[in-house]
């Protein structure tokens, strides 16, 4: 998968247009059921990797109800909202989402109506070459009525190989490994030295370098080489090509926080929050030593 298309992936559109409700009579409840709209007086085997293992994030810090962490649906037909509430302004997403499905959470809980609402970003833990109908984010309520709707993921975190890398979801990398210090061998492929893209700042988004396995060519085809990025200053790389190489770096840099989108003409915007978690995940090279 090219860089552009990892950008893309997280390309959402938050807000929807009434249209999506028409089928049904009144607003939806979280577990999907029809309901009347609350009163003013309601509450609202790979090439090596190693990571330190004495920092490595706890399971209890992975799979959490809470801002970083990971859930998963235990549901089916699990409601989607732009708002965390039950109300005509909170808009409801056409798509519902299934188990096994991840989430990752971005903030809550925010209890309003009966329910705890946590603001999600839904994902499946693999790669696939199939594109996903789900919502990109909104709000789900953890349960009602007894029953539970979404629990901490119950999942464990990939190796953090390179083809783990490659192959798990971009998502699962902040929560399992953090701004941990991760090292990586491989061959250096290809960099790109673009234009700016839509998202800065673009030494973190457009300009990057590739690296390949043991396996290259073969198993490929599907998400291509791991991408990671450099600093400004250090980013110059095109006369080391096909080297076998060692890199150190690390997901969620701190100059991730400052990604900013800047649409071209018309298009829609995403979500801040997405642009911010997509630059959040990708990995930032310290060191690069030949082998």
């Amino acid at each position: 998968m090219t860089k552009c298309g990892q950008i893309a992936l997280i390309a959402v559109v938050l807000l929807l247009t009434a249209c999506g409700n028409s089928a049904v009579s009144g607003p939806l409840t979280p577990g999907g059921t029809v309901s009347s709209l609350p009163s003013a007086s309601e509450t609202h085997a790979s090439p090596t990797a190693t990571v330190d293992a004495t920092h490595s994030p706890s399971a209890r810090a992975v799979g959490a109800l809470a801002p970083d962490g990971l859930a998963e649906v235990v549901t089916t037909d699990l409601v989607v909202r732009t708002l965390p509430e039950i109300s005509a302004a909170s808009l409801i997403e056409p798509i519902r989402v299934n188990a096994p499905k991840l989430l990752f959470v971005l903030d809550g809980p925010v209890t309003a109506d009966g329910f705890d609402w946590y603001l999600v970003a839904p994902f499946d833990e693999f790669v696939s070459d199939i594109g996903s109908p789900d919502p990109r984010l909104g709000w789900v309520a953890a349960g009602g009525d007894g029953e539970q709707w979404i629990a901490p993921w119950s999942g464990a975190c990939p190796e953090p190989t390179l083809d783990a890398f490659r192959f798990s979801a971009e998502l699962l990398r902040v929560p399992c490994f953090g701004d941990r210090e991760v090292m990586l061998k491989g061959e250096l492929g290809e960099c790109s030295y673009g234009s700016p893209g839509t998202v800065s700042p673009n030494w973190l988004t457009s300009s990057y370098c590739t690296l390949y396995g043991e396996d290259f060519p073969e198993g490929y085809e599907l998400v291509g080489p791991f991408t990671f990025h450099q600093e400004p200053e250090d980013f110059e790389l095109r006369d080391r090509q096909l080297e076998p190489v060692r890199i150190t770096g690390r997901f969620d840099h701190p100059a991730a926080q400052t990604c900013e989108q800047h649409p071209v003409g018309s298009e829609e915007p995403d979500p801040p929050e997405l642009v911010v978690l997509g630059c959040r995940s990708a990995f930032v090279v310290t060191d690069i030593e030949p082998l």
